[in-house]
């Protein structure tokens, strides 16, 4: 599946679970981050930029990681996160920087293997920057 598909995918499977999930599709905003999600029992809105993950890193384009610094900035409780499709059925979960190495695991929260699990890995991200 590509990038679009997992995005579609997750919106509806997010909205299905009572959470809110949004594409935002402007042909005119090329490298900024598209989705909006809020999942269930999380005050935290995130930002979110999926990636396809191929090799050992994945991040977002210079735009998107300027952006995602900015809403960084603003504070919580927006925040941006990189979610990694990983083989076509796993995702990981990252925190926001220019980009998430498999080696280092301090820069990522955990690997989902379905939306629930993704939406739990989202409320750790909020939890984190809330404390």
């Amino acid at each position: 599946m590509d990038e679009s598909g997992w995005k579609r995918k997750i919106v509806k499977e997010i909205n299905e679970a009572g959470g809110y999930a949004l594409r935002i599709e402007d042909k005119h905003a090329v490298g900024r981050l598209d989705t909006l999600i809020v999942v269930p029992d999380e005050p935290t809105v995130f930002m979110v930029e999926f990636k396809i993950v191929r090799g050992g890193t994945f991040g977002p384009t210079p735009r998107q990681y300027e952006e995602g610094k900015q809403i960084e900035r603003r504070g919580y409780p927006l925040l941006p996160v990189l979610a990694g499709v990983i083989d076509d059925d796993r995702i990981m979960v990252a925190y926001w920087c220019k980009i998430v190495r498999w080696a280092s695991e301090s820069e990522w929260v955990g690997i989902a293997k379905n939306t629930a699990e993704f939406m739990d890995l989202l409320r750790m991200v909020g939890r984190a920057y809330a404390r």
